[in-house]
């Protein structure tokens, strides 16, 4: 009776790996094939690509005194432009007291967020005379606003809203050309702020950025300055996974960037069904109401890093930061509300994831008892594989927990891993 046992054992032990294999194969070619979508995107709300150079021509052309066009050099590999730009006082001079900022976007074809969050962003620093908001003056700021051009196209045209793929030379041009006090890398799909490291070997070892009090401390600000509140912490730590090569690591630990982070600036609140824009981006009457929440996580950001290097050139220690509070009245923002007829100010136009492994049952229980369990077991899982491979659904995809397409692996894989 105990070999039966071992043999039903056995067998079910190859069919539960051979579920695992296919399930997981599934899982990894899973968000790069098409899915039958909740939402897609009304391109009279968000922008295409098309839109997204309008857009980028027209706010140059409004403000050349303070936006100078660098998108001639950084081109992708079928020729589009990836729309890098230096904003500033005075973007044509070099001044060492400024603070100098990196923003990444558009790095994942199917996050169309972060892209919309950065043109809301633009509008009102173009525009404010506020005090609240940012004073260029303090700051250089060069912004990448679409990493990835051919992969959107790619989107766009076969609306494969699963689709992903970085390019990196730009990061690595600029970050050689000017030095940088922060980078920050813009996605969506979760709620998180991610701190260097995220490779294999800092995993290991526990390292950790040496700015890591200062990273912590910011990312403890930001994770609650909007009415969001994003988890934060090292990302190697926050995800079950390792990513190596990726720009974010790259920048903390090889350009030695002292602030550098991740950030997925949105996700929704359960997501459990096969499809993907609706797991990276809102719905489209929700896309307004988005940017502006996050909106006070760019305010704070720059603010943080202004006081960071006025108190590194006097050479103080950094103590209690201001916060942009989103309750306080903001004049500039109110006065945009009232223009939101449309998604956006018309400073532009439009055009836009038991089988109880077999109880271990005491020397003396009734092994009779085991063998129906076994058997039911390993036909279930049999019926599981056949269901899995017929609908091209993962299975561990229909159980409710948080759908989660991660993002950092793919973020940067070309890059060379950390030494």
């Amino acid at each position: 009776m105990m070999k039966q046992n071992e043999h039903f054992c056995g067998f079910m032990t190859i069919i539960v790996h051979l579920w695992i294999y296919l399930d997981i194969k599934q899982v990894l070619s899973y968000d790069v094939r098409p899915q039958r979508e909740k939402y897609t995107p009304n391109y009279g709300i968000y922008h295409n690509l098309s839109s997204i150079n309008s857009v980028m021509q027209n706010l140059i052309k409004e403000h050349s005194n303070i936006i100078q066009d660098l998108s001639e050099l950084y081109l992708s590999r079928d020729g589009n432009s990836q729309h890098v730009v230096h904003i500033g006082a005075n973007p044509y001079s070099n001044n060492s007291e400024t603070v100098k900022i990196l923003l990444s976007f558009g790095e994942h074809a199917r996050e169309f967020l972060p892209i919309e969050s950065l043109f809301y962003f633009l509008n009102i620093i173009l525009q404010s005379k506020n005090e609240q908001d940012i004073d260029l003056k303090d700051f250089d700021v060069y912004v990448i606003v679409i990493a990835n051009p051919d992969g959107r196209l790619h989107v766009e045209q076969t609306k494969n809203f699963c689709w992903r793929e970085p390019e990196t030379r730009v990061y690595r041009q600029l970050t050689k050309d000017v030095k940088f006090d922060a980078f920050l890398s813009l996605h969506s799909g979760i709620k998180q702020i991610y701190v260097p490291y995220a490779d294999t070997k800092s995993k290991a070892t526990n390292r950790e950025h040496e700015n890591i009090a200062e990273l912590m401390k910011l990312a403890e600000i930001l994770s609650t300055c909007t009415s969001y509140r994003y988890q934060y912490g090292k990302a190697a730590d926050l995800n079950d996974y390792t990513a190596d090569g990726t720009v974010f690591d790259y920048m903390a630990g090889v350009k030695h960037i002292p602030f550098t982070y991740a950030i997925e600036l949105w996700g929704p609140e359960r997501h459990t069904t096969p499809s993907c824009f609706d797991l990276f981006n809102p719905a489209n009457e929700q896309l307004k109401t988005v940017v502006e929440k996050i909106y006070p996580l760019y305010v704070n950001f720059f603010h943080y890093l202004l006081s960071w290097k006025k108190s590194k050139q006097r050479g103080d220690n950094l103590i209690n930061q201001p916060r942009f509070e989103k309750k306080e009245k903001n004049r500039n923002l109110q006065r945009m509300s009232v223009l939101f007829n449309e998604p956006y100010p018309p400073l532009y136009t439009m055009s836009k994831e038991d089988a109880r492994s077999p109880r271990r049952t005491p020397e003396q229980s009734d092994s009779l008892l085991l063998e129906p369990v076994v058997l039911f077991s390993a036909l279930l899982i049999l019926m599981m594989i056949l269901f899995s491979v017929k609908e091209r659904v993962s299975i561990f995809r229909l159980l409710p927990h948080q759908r989660r397409i991660i993002n950092l692996r793919n973020l940067g894989a070309s890059l060379p891993f950390l030494k």
